[in-house]
């Protein structure tokens, strides 16, 4: 195994699964796990990301994609984070945000929110999801990056909604409770046939 070093990096979630780590730990390193997924521009959309913590990173590549490439396509982030200050890019999302080019950050948050929060206050569920995606419409293109938890739940409530060719893709991040479990390979890919993948 080689020696790995994570320096600078102001979110907790990066190492909060080993909930014991102290300076000079080795970690084991693994992942992602789930179904590998790409957007571009010329795919068009509209398109929902859902990401809880540290999931919205792949989910920032297709956003940073769209503004580089000068796309106005729809697109809806609604992102689950646990704490306010604990919101990844948020400075840029802001910014992002601000452009009013047809891109839309919606928070929730879970555990804790400052005075004034006029956010989602509560961990994604079916209601929350159908408030989201409604504005885009039934040919929504649909990304899901999170822990298995979320992934389930909103995997399983999309597969309820009647949304057009069924454009959702998936990826797990199987890490709960400062614990590893391992994913066996065919639940995963269950959870893909439900919402049209194979």
């Amino acid at each position: 195994p080689q020696d790995v070093r994570i320096a600078g990096h102001r979110h907790r979630d990066v190492v909060h699964a080993e909930q014991g780590a102290v300076i000079g730990d080795r970690l084991e390193v693994r992942g992602p796990i789930g179904g590998y997924f790409v957007w571009e521009a010329s795919i068009g959309g509209p398109l929902l990301l859902v990401a809880g913590g540290s999931g919205v990173v792949p989910l920032m590549a297709m956003i940073r994609h769209r503004q580089r490439a000068g796309s106005r396509v729809p697109t809806r982030l609604l992102l689950s984070s646990r704490h306010a200050e604990e919101i990844i890019f948020r400075e840029e999302l802001d910014r992002l945000a601000g452009a009013m080019d047809g891109f839309e950050v919606i928070h929730t948050l879970t555990r804790s929110r400052p005075p004034g929060w006029t956010g989602y206050d509560r961990r994604i569920d079916d209601r929350m999801l159908a408030e989201v995606l409604d504005p885009l419409g039934a040919k929504a293109r649909v990304y899901i990056c999170g822990p298995t938890a979320l992934v389930e739940v909103a995997a399983n409530a999309l597969v309820r909604k009647p949304l057009e060719k069924r454009h959702h893709a998936v990826r797990h991040k199987r890490i709960e409770d400062g614990k590893r479990r391992a994913v066996e390979p065919d639940q995963h890919h269950r959870v893909r046939d439900r919402l049209g993948h194979g």
